[in-house]
């Protein structure tokens, strides 16, 4: 598969985790706890090793 077949996979990735974000906004009365969802979920699909123990 050549990168030319991903063109733009990425960009709709993006745009749809934009969407479920303000989908879920709503939820969360405070503009603070709106950015702390928004990172969790963003933590949640990164690579990133465990923070804790």
């Amino acid at each position: 598969m050549s990168i030319s077949d991903w063109a733009g996979c990425l960009e709709d990735w993006a745009d749809k985790l934009d969407e479920l974000k303000a989908f879920l906004a709503p939820s969360f009365g405070r503009s603070e706890q709106r950015a702390s969802a928004a990172a969790f979920i963003d933590g949640l699909l990164s690579g990133a090793e465990r923070k804790t123990g």
